[in-house]
């Protein structure tokens, strides 16, 4: 039998896996990169701000790293990419301080996500990707030291064209600075 493997010490070919996975649960099977645009929350209370600190991720994390080590864990970037963000053209639309908190935040990356409809874990006919947005969102809550952490949320996950920068397609930012009273000059009476 030309081409064909055959199990051990028999003439009969092996059974093929569908799921490409020796027999687990079947994988959703991925396509070639496709660019997203990725929204994010996040409490930063913990972190010391947003951009990633390449070799200092584990004495001083960042959302973005955390947001990184999501990505790779969910499946979502291959793993001779996984060492370098730079190969899936990760970026965001802007960057916070240590401690800075967002409602929304806006990261770009090249990411395998799955062939198919919204069925398959793929882009619904609006190209959001709620399957793909699932599958982060499980990553960030099993990635915390000392258990779940839901300090970071993926809200949406969606196709975007191959020139989209976030940092320059942005237009607008609002914020909010919340100051004690006494910084004012108001005292601290609660009138």
């Amino acid at each position: 039998m030309a081409g064909g493997s055959r199990g051990p010490g028999t003439s009969e070919p092996k059974p093929k896996d569908s799921s490409g996975n020796g027999g687990g649960p079947p994988k959703l099977k991925l396509n070639s990169k496709r660019k997203v645009a990725v929204v994010i929350g996040f409490d930063g209370s913990r972190y010391y701000g947003s951009q990633i600190n390449t070799g200092s991720e584990d004495a001083l994390p960042t959302v973005e790293g955390r947001l990184w080590s999501a990505l790779t864990g969910a499946g979502l970037v291959i793993e001779s990419n996984a060492g370098d963000p730079k190969k899936v053209a990760f970026g965001s639309a802007s960057r916070v301080d240590r401690g800075v908190s967002a409602a929304r935040f806006v990261v770009v990356a090249k990411l395998e996500c799955p062939n198919g409809g919204a069925a398959a874990g793929g882009f619904d006919e609006l190209g959001r990707a709620d399957g793909v947005r699932d599958r982060i969102n499980d990553a960030l809550r099993a990635g915390g030291a000392g258990g779940d952490r839901d300090d970071i949320t993926c809200f949406s996950v969606c196709k975007v064209t191959g020139k989209f920068r976030p940092r320059h397609c942005c237009n607008w930012r609002e914020y909010e600075y919340l100051l004690p009273r006494a910084v004012l000059g108001l005292g601290d009476s609660h009138h």
